[in-house]
């Protein structure tokens, strides 16, 4: 948190001649309100963060206390009169506010080999739905949740499956690897699916744990890609979400949201648009293809409809500078910037193995590496770890982005970029991102007000705790 400068008033552009950039503040002009910024709590990362519950339960109730607690929170007391050796300071919360959570396997699970690949009911041809049940993230993602919930209760939950179970699809045969990586869900099966899907939000529900948004698949235009998958067209999903809406599934204050493909998928999402209706509220996308500003011209077209980047993973080695930066320019300011309530990093915690995974990506970074040391574990923090808790930290249910433009005089100042948003309690939060080769001068104008400031190279957050009219 930088100190603040002396404050000034101008009515001009620039405030003299020293200073070369100008961001314009105006929190009255908002736009669309914030989940958040978050990540994947992938049954990997449940698994690894358990390794760390099971070794040292001080260290995990730090880790959580780290990324989901706020500053405002009052759980610090009812820990502490636990075990008083659970002391945090404030400057340690992340105040993380969304999660991607996996509704079936995903390649991100414990387990020997692709076959432990699993859904909520692989008894095959089930077809009274008897057997539905999350077993299989009983001591895994629930069990992580039912933590995170003493820490975060209001956190926002993405419900997301990889695929239906292999019996209700095409590619079912003997071919077992084939049945789970492949195939479309059988036309005669969509209704059984979103009655087996109501089940699973129902069983979720009785464990305490509710769900923002339902994603209705994950990449579904893709398949054989040595991960749990399924494909799902624009048309199929929008018939999807249609037996859902039917169904009732706004009894669990959920939206559904589709898509969840690359930006180069951008006439499919078109498509799903046009016909979601009142049954999905919008769409997700990963960043694995295409150009994030996309959504701005979708939004042009539908600006009833909500967009999120719902998943982006790291990849091989860490390198802070290059990746932040990136992270920083494409995802937490180009996100929001371009309509998305919420950016979401894939995988919370992976292992030094980039595990443990069954299939898929065997190079992926998580957000956090668990360690194996001699005595216990020890966490490593990589860098979409810092960004998320630098752009989640200060940012609260309900808040909404507000109007930041950044002004330049010469045009070689175009490395330094902002975002700003407005909390409910009439505070706001601007990031600032000075990615040129030395610092910056700088103002910040708000109303009539502003300072100037000499913006160091890398990240600076700034907190107004009133709102100036």
């Amino acid at each position: 948190m930088k100190e603040w400068p002396k404050m000034h008033t101008t009515l001009g552009q620039f405030p003299d001649d020293s200073i070369n950039i100008l961001t314009r503040v105006d929190e009255n002009e908002r736009f669309q309100e914030m989940a958040g910024y978050g990540l994947a709590l992938t049954h990997a990362s449940a698994h690894n963060m358990l390794q760390i519950k099971y070794s040292n339960h001080s260290q995990y109730m730090e880790l959580l206390h780290d990324l989901f607690a706020c500053e405002e929170m009052s759980t610090l007391d009812k820990y502490e009169a636990k075990n008083e050796s659970f002391k945090y300071e404030t400057s340690d919360m992340s105040c993380i506010s969304v999660l991607r959570i996996p509704i079936s396997a995903t390649e991100f699970i414990p387990g020997d080999n692709e076959l432990a690949w699993w859904t909520h009911d692989d008894n095959n041809f089930d077809w009274t739905l008897d057997k539905v049940n999350i077993d299989s993230a009983m001591n895994t993602t629930v069990a992580v949740l039912k933590d995170i919930l003493q820490f975060r209760p209001n956190i926002k939950l993405f419900a997301v499956p990889n695929t239906a179970p292999a019996w209700m699809k095409t590619s079912w045969g003997d071919n077992k690897y084939v049945a789970w990586t492949c195939g479309e869900l059988v036309e005669e099966h969509f209704p059984l699916y979103a009655d087996f899907l109501m089940k699973v939000l129902q069983l979720y529900a009785a464990q305490g744990i509710s769900f923002y948004r339902l994603i209705l698949q994950q990449r579904p235009y893709e398949e054989n890609q040595d991960v749990p998958q399924m494909q799902m067209s624009a048309d199929s999903q929008v018939r999807l979400a249609s037996l859902l809406f039917e169904r009732g599934i706004d009894a669990f204050d959920l939206k559904i949201i589709a898509h969840d493909g690359d930006w180069d998928k951008i006439d499919e999402a078109v498509g799903i648009m046009k016909g979601a209706g009142k049954a999905i509220a919008g769409v997700a996308f990963q960043c694995q293809g295409g150009d994030i500003r996309l959504q701005d011209e979708l939004h042009t077209n539908f600006t009833d409809k909500e967009f999120h980047v719902s998943k982006c993973s790291g990849f091989g080695e860490a390198n802070f500078t290059n990746n932040f930066a990136w992270a920083m320019d494409y995802l937490y300011i180009s996100g929001p910037r371009n309509w998305a309530s919420s950016v979401m990093h894939y995988n919370l915690m992976l292992d030094e193995d980039s595990g443990p995974h069954q299939g898929g990506c065997g190079w992926c970074r998580g957000a956090l590496t668990l360690v194996k040391e001699d005595s216990g574990y020890s966490i490593v923090k990589n860098e979409e770890y810092w960004g998320i808790h630098l752009m989640s930290k200060w940012l609260r249910p309900g808040a909404r982005r507000v109007s930041t433009e950044v002004l330049f005089r010469y045009d070689d100042n175009v490395c330094v970029d902002a975002i700003s948003f407005r909390n409910v309690d009439g505070s706001t939060v601007m990031v600032a991102a000075n990615q040129c080769e030395a610092s910056q001068w700088f103002a910040v104008q708000r109303a009539t007000d502003y300072f100037d400031f000499d913006l160091p190279v890398g990240y600076s957050l700034f907190y107004w705790p009133e709102f100036i009219a």
